[in-house]
């Protein structure tokens, strides 16, 4: 019988896809981040550590407020994002094989950024004394917001006849304030009804009543 000797010569093989990105929803005006799995993508080659890059699915930059480090990304969206966004991860391996050189062309997922309105307004305090002197500070206002950097403009829309006011901007914050304490007669009236608006950068709003005594 005769011998036959082979030689296999081995052949670097790319990344591939081993299971799919999840796709994201993530609030404006926050920091958000998403890590994908160690074995998202897996190299033939065994032993072969991978690098990972991003960009939009269209293959453009990634936008600035998204960035990827190792296999981390961070979210940081401003309120004009709001939208949805495909990324597409690349994995490539020392040998400086990609997973777009394979058949799946690396991984897509979507982000989409929803801008939310403001969900609630509180106000710390809902009494002041009669015939307080105007100026007075009956409380300080709060807005609750799902996009936590986001900014809210107040509107008092209902000052109970001109007795409250606002004071405060959007940077500082707002206080209801004594308009004209004349008006405030405990044997007039005990409780007077205000009506207060919350608007955020982008127009979105909530409104809220109160009643103060």
């Amino acid at each position: 019988p005769s011998l036959v000797n082979l030689t296999i010569t081995p052949v670097a093989d790319a990344p591939r896809l081993q299971q799919p990105l999840v796709s994201r929803s993530i609030y404006s005006n926050r920091t958000d981040g998403y890590t994908f799995d160690l074995n998202t993508f897996r190299d033939p080659d065994i032993g072969q550590a991978l690098s990972y890059s991003a960009t939009l699915a269209d293959g453009s930059p990634l936008t600035a407020w998204i960035s990827l480090n190792g296999r981390s990304f961070s979210f940081n969206p401003p309120s004009a994002a709001a939208g949805t966004y495909s990324i597409r991860v690349v994995a490539t391996d020392p040998d400086g094989l990609s997973s777009l050189a394979a058949a799946d062309s690396g991984a897509v997922f979507n982000l989409e950024v929803v801008n939310a309105p403001p969900q609630g307004i509180s106000l710390s305090q809902s009494n002041t004394n009669e015939n307080s002197p105007n100026g007075t500070v009956v409380g300080n206002f709060t807005v609750s917001d799902p996009n936590t950097n986001d900014s809210q403009t107040l509107t008092l829309l209902d000052s109970a006849a001109s007795r409250f006011t606002l004071s405060g901007t959007s940077a500082t914050g707002y206080s209801l304030v004594v308009a004209d304490g004349t008006r405030l007669d405990f044997e007039v009236a005990a409780t007077h009804q205000i009506r207060v608006r919350a608007t955020d950068s982008s127009g979105l709003s909530v409104e809220q009543a109160f009643t103060i005594s």
